[in-house]
């Protein structure tokens, strides 16, 4: 209406009325002012024009559909997939290998920071481990010792002539216990045999009763101090290997701990490749901990770092969250399970319904948005959206309502606005311009424009669309 006014307008204006081009340009600025709807257009195409645009209508109807709850949502970073990179410790930075942007991969270098602190536990880490290494040597002799006590004194306990003896434990570790041991079996084995000699036949006239005697005190103190020797050999052998356990172990337990300690420092810089030599133990470096894309970064070379600061936001984009707030009075209606569908409209992408799949919807209302969050997550593999966007999240219910529906394929959409084709004789189609509400298996709710068992242009309506554009232009 307003093109045809300002033609009017020119044309009054060529046959030279200036009064009536003043009237017609003050109608153009009434109807301007009041926003005036524009003329419905029409499109005139052939029978052939019909025919090859392969042209076909379907009919309006009343259906049930599945109603739905729009709430607004936000994107953000899958938790799974998006890490802070931090140092627990105090530092300089010294290097920086990455920028936002640059794509990584686990374990590739992101940065390097002199810490003294992580120097100081490394130290300690060495020392410790030093520690445990000297005392799983003493371990393993005291405990080979102890064997080889054992061994002895069953020899000893078999009665076995003393060199028979040495010669089966001489490979054995024995320490101070060999001299002690063999040393009383010899002396016992002699006075057992000078015993044995004086208690012979004929030798009663040869030796006094007294020396008979004295040989048979001997054996009996041969005998104790060979006990005492075994005992004692014994005892000592077992506690020697016990102390040396416990020791082992003490020092395993303070190289332990010593570790985490360093590993609490590294946690966020891992995975680490082992201790560096003692030449680098204050560097450390920072490594990615997941595949994917630098997002942030916050400090840069010979800048100072304290204990907990993030030097990087490192984020795998393929796959984000959706995070939605459902009302209190529209949880009732929300029946969904973990795997479910809901849309997602985004104005980064208009026109254009998204699907992510529910994690879960909270079981808890909040105080302070008296809803409770539903979780979705959406493959952004084609990277359409971004965290931080602000989004509409549509959910199913559990309610099923009848509806006004037309075919999806028959929805097109020009500059923000929805319209249909339906037809109006032979070669003749309409512009409809239709407000739509729920979608569902190909059908889409029309609450404006339409009523039930009007037809509607469902296949060629792009050529009538393209048709009534140039149209449009041409005029």
């Amino acid at each position: 209406m307003q093109f045809a006014l300002v033609q009017s307008a020119s044309a009054g204006f060529r046959r030279g009325s200036s009064r009536r081009v003043t009237g017609w340009v003050a109608v153009v600025a009434i109807a301007v002012a009041a926003g005036a709807p524009a003329a419905r257009a029409d499109v005139a195409m052939s029978a052939a024009k019909v025919r090859a645009a392969g042209i076909k209508t379907a009919e309006v109807v009343e259906r049930p559909m599945q109603a739905t709850v729009t709430a607004p949502g936000r994107v953000r970073y899958d938790d799974r997939r998006h890490v802070e990179v931090k140092v627990a410790a105090a530092g300089i930075v010294s290097a920086v290998e990455v920028k936002p942007g640059d794509a990584v991969q686990r374990g590739d270098l992101l940065a390097e920071v002199v810490s003294p602190e992580v120097a100081q536990a490394r130290a300690e880490v060495l020392g410790a481990a030093a520690e445990r290494e000297l005392a799983e040597v003493k371990s393993l002799r005291a405990s080979r010792i102890q064997t080889g006590v054992t061994a002895l004194l069953e020899a000893v306990r078999d009665n076995a002539p003393a060199d028979v003896v040495a010669e089966q434990v001489a490979d054995a570790q024995l320490g101070a216990h060999r001299q002690e041991i063999l040393t009383n079996y010899a002396a016992y084995r002699q006075a057992a045999a000078l015993a044995a000699g004086a208690a012979g036949a004929g030798m009663a006239d040869v030796l006094s009763g007294r020396e008979v005697q004295r040989r048979r005190a001997a054996l009996a103190q041969a005998s104790a101090e060979l006990e005492t020797a075994v005992e004692n050999s014994a005892y000592l052998a077992d506690v020697e290997a016990r102390a040396a356990a416990n020791a082992l172990a003490a020092a395993e337990r303070q190289l332990a701990i010593h570790r985490q300690y360093l590993g609490a420092l590294e946690a966020s810089a891992a995975p680490q490749r082992g201790l560096p030599s003692e030449a680098d133990l204050a560097r450390l470096e920072v490594r990615s901990p997941l595949d994917g894309t630098v997002q942030s970064r916050t400090f840069s070379v010979s800048e100072r770092l304290a204990p907990g600061d993030t030097l990087f936001v490192v984020a795998d984009t393929t796959t984000l969250w959706i995070e939605a707030d459902i009302r209190e009075g529209q949880c009732d209606a929300l029946k969904l399970l973990p795997g479910d569908e809901v849309r997602v409209a985004a104005n980064a992408q208009p026109g254009r319904a998204l699907a992510a799949s529910v994690l879960y919807v909270g079981g808890q209302i909040s105080a302070q948005s008296n809803a409770a969050a539903l979780m979705a997550e959406f493959d952004n593999r084609e990277q359409l959206l971004r965290p931080g966007q602000f989004v509409q999240v549509t959910a199913p219910t559990s309610q099923r309502r009848r509806c006004i529906a037309a075919p999806a394929s028959a929805i097109l959409d020009h500059e923000g606005r929805q319209f249909v084709f339906v037809p109006a004789g032979t070669g003749q189609f309409r512009r409809v311009d239709v407000t739509t509400g729920l979608a569902e298996d190909g059908w889409v709710e029309v609450t404006a424009g339409l009523a039930a068992g009007d037809q509607v242009v469902t296949e060629g309506a792009f050529a009538l669309k393209s048709e009534l554009l140039l149209q449009q232009f041409e005029e």
